[in-house]
C-alpha cells in the first residue's frame, strides 16, 4: 500500500512534467521533474515501483493529453459521457514506458553506476517503447536554442538523456546534503558537469556559426495560407457537398490572390492539408483546372493538400491523403501520398478482417497507404520533403528525405480537430526538432493554426495565431548540409542500447547493485 507521501511525490513529478510542456512551458521544472519520483521509489519493491510509474504515466496523460477527450467529441462525434471514459481508458496505457522504467530502476539499481545507468535506462525505454503519441521528455526544451544544438548529432533523444542526467545529479546532491550518505557524489558531479559543459559549449558555438551562415545563405520567399476552414466544412467538401466545396474554393482563391498581390516575387505558396476539395485527378478536371488557373494567374508554384485517387488492377478504388505541387504552366510537378497514416483517424485497424468496423465507426477514414518518398524539386537548388501532419514527428522518416537531397521541409497539417487546446502547440514543438536534427528549415501550414516558419537552428521565425485566417509571408534561409544525424541516424541511440545491454549483463555478474536497502543507497 502506497503512503500519502509517495502519492504526493508522484503527483509532484507529474505536475512538473506537464507544466514543462506547451501550453504552459515552464521548462525549468523539467530538470527537477524526476527528483520527487526518485525519492518516492526509495525502499520500494519492483512491483510497487511499477505501479508508481503507472500512476505517474496516468497523471501525465491526464494533464498533457487532455485534448484527446475533445478530439473524440469533435472528430468521433461522441457525446461527453462516452468520450470521457474512453479517454480515461486511453490514459491507462498511454505512458506505460514510465511504469517499465520505474520497475527496472528498482529491479536493477546499479547504485555505483547510477549517474550513467539511469539516463541510459530512461532514454532507451522512452525511445524503444511503443507509444500512441511518441513524445520525449527533453522535447520541451525546444526554445532553449543555446542548449539543444547538439541534437544535430544525437537527435532529440539525446536531449532526454541530458535532462535525466541533470535530474540524477541534483537528486544525488540533495541526498548528500541530507547526509543520506557521507561520500560526496564526485562521479555524478564530474560526469554531469562535464556533459553539461560539452553540450552547452557545443550548442552555443554551433548556434553562433549557423546564425552567421543564415546571413549569407540563399533564401526562399513563401506565403503560408492558413485558411481557417472548420472540420465540418472540410468534411462536407471532401464528400462532395457543392456549397461547402464552393466555399473552400472561394477562400483558397481569395487568399492566394491576396498573397500574390501583396507580396510580389514569391517562390512558393502553400495551402494546408486537404485544402482542396474533391479528388485531384485528371478524371475530375474541374478541380485540377481550378488550381492550374490559380497558379498561372499568380505565376507562382502552389503546394497544397488534397485527395488522390487510383484504382487497383482489379478495379478497387484507392483514396489517398495526398499533397500536390502545381506549376504556373498547367502541370502537376509532383505528387505525394501519405506513408504514415494515423490510427483511428485515417484507417481503422483490423477492418480488413472485420469489415463491420467501418460501419460502426463511419467517421474514421479509409485511406490507402503511400509507398514512395519523393523529394519535390522547386528549383535546381531548392528541394523539399513533403510531409503530412504527424509524419513530421518521426526523425528517422524525415532524414530519409534529407538523404535523398531535400534541403527544406514543408509540413501541411489539420490540427482543427484538437480545438484551442495544448495539442497544436505540442505538435509544433515536436516539429521543431526536425529542423535542428537535419539543418533543414521548415514551412509549416495548419488549416486553423499554428502555421510557422522555422529556421534551421530551430528558431520559430514567425507564426500565426490559432483559429484566424492568415497569410504568413517570410524569407527562410536554405543550405545544403547533411548533419551527423542525417547521415548516420540514431547512432547515438544504438550506442545507448549497447550500453544498456552491457549494464544489464553486468548486473548479473556483479553483486554490488544488490546491497540491502538498509544501506540507504536506494
Amino acid at each position: 500500500m502506497l503512503k500519502k507521501k509517495d502519492l504526493f511525490l508522484i503527483f509532484l513529478s507529474a505536475a512538473f512534467i506537464v507544466l514543462s510542456f506547451p501550453k504552459w512551458e515552464w521548462t525549468g521544472f523539467i530538470i527537477v521533474s524526476l527528483i520527487p519520483l526518485f525519492f518516492a521509489l526509495q525502499k520500494k519493491t519492483p512491483k510497487q515501483a511499477f505501479w508508481m510509474g503507472w500512476i505517474l504515466g496516468y497523471l501525465v496523460s491526464l494533464g498533457a493529453f487532455y485534448w484527446v477527450c475533445h478530439t473524440l467529441q469533435e472528430f468521433g462525434q461522441l457525446p461527453l459521457y462516452l468520450a470521457l471514459p474512453i479517454f480515461l481508458i486511453f490514459c491507462t496505457f498511454c505512458n506505460l514506458h514510465l511504469a517499465v522504467f520505474c520497475y527496472v530502476y528498482v529491479k536493477i539499481p546499479l547504485l555505483h553506476l547510477r549517474p550513467l545507468w539511469v539516463p541510459i535506462l530512461f532514454t532507451v525505454i522512452e525511445f524503444c517503447f511503443p507509444q500512441v503519441f511518441h513524445w520525449y521528455l527533453g522535447a520541451c526544451l525546444y526554445k532553449k536554442l543555446w542548449l539543444i544544438q547538439f541534437a544535430e548529432i544525437t537527435g532529440v533523444a539525446g536531449v532526454t538523456f541530458f535532462v535525466v542526467l541533470l535530474n540524477v545529479f541534483i537528486y544525488e546532491l540533495i541526498r548528500w546534503i541530507k547526509k543520506d550518505f557521507e561520500i560526496f557524489p564526485k562521479y555524478a558531479f564530474s560526469i554531469s558537469l562535464a556533459l553539461f559543459l560539452v553540450a552547452g559549449l557545443y550548442s552555443i558555438r554551433t548556434l553562433q556559426t549557423y546564425q552567421e551562415t543564415l546571413k549569407r545563405a540563399p533564401t526562399i520567399r513563401a506565403a503560408l495560407i492558413q485558411t481557417n476552414v472548420g472540420n465540418l466544412d472540410k468534411l462536407k467538401g471532401s464528400k462532395g457537398y457543392q456549397h461547402a466545396a464552393e466555399k473552400m474554393q472561394d477562400i483558397n482563391r481569395t487568399m492566394i490572390l491576396n498573397a500574390a498581390a501583396d507580396n510580389p516575387n514569391l517562390d512558393l505558396i502553400v495551402l494546408p492539408e486537404t485544402a482542396v476539395p474533391g479528388y485531384f485527378t485528371p478524371e475530375r478536371p474541374g478541380t485540377q483546372q481550378f488550381m492550374f488557373q490559380l497558379a498561372s494567374q499568380v505565376q507562382t508554384p502552389i503546394y497544397f493538400g488534397g485527395y488522390g485517387f487510383e484504382r487497383t488492377p482489379e478495379g478497387n478504388p484507392l483514396i489517398y491523403n495526398s499533397t500536390f505541387l502545381v506549376s504556373p504552366y498547367y502541370q502537376v510537378s509532383h505528387t505525394y501520398h501519405k506513408n504514415n497514416l494515423l490510427i483511428f483517424g485515417e484507417y481503422m485497424p483490423f477492418s480488413s478482417w472485420i469489415p463491420q468496423l467501418k460501419d460502426w465507426f463511419p467517421t474514421v477514414g479509409d485511406f490507402a497507404w503511400g509507398k514512395t518518398q519523393p523529394v519535390f524539386t522547386l528549383t535546381k537548388d531548392r528541394r523539399f520533403a513533403p510531409l503530412i501532419c504527424f509524419e513530421g514527428l518521426f526523425g528517422s522518416y524525415v532524414r530519409r528525405f534529407v538523404q535523398k537531397g531535400a534541403n527544406f521541409l514543408v509540413i501541411v497539417t489539420n490540427d482543427s480537430w484538437f480545438g484551442d487546446t495544448a495539442n497544436p502547440h505540442q505538435h509544433l514543438m515536436l516539429h521543431v526538432w526536425r529542423a535542428i536534427e537535419n539543418r533543414t528549415p521548415i514551412l509549416r501550414v495548419a488549416n486553423t493554426g499554428i502555421s510557422a516558419f522555422i529556421d534551421l537552428s530551430g528558431k520559430i521565425q514567425s507564426k500565426t495565431k490559432l483559429f484566424e485566417p492568415s497569410i504568413l509571408v517570410d524569407n527562410i534561409a536554405v543550405i545544403d548540409h547533411q548533419t551527423f544525424y542525417a547521415k548516420f541516424g540514431n547512432l547515438f541511440m544504438g550506442i545507448l542500447i549497447l550500453l544498456f545491454v552491457g549494464f544489464v549483463l553486468y548486473s548479473f555478474v556483479s553483486p554490488r547493485h544488490l546491497r540491502h536497502l538498509k544501506d540507504n543507497e536506494m
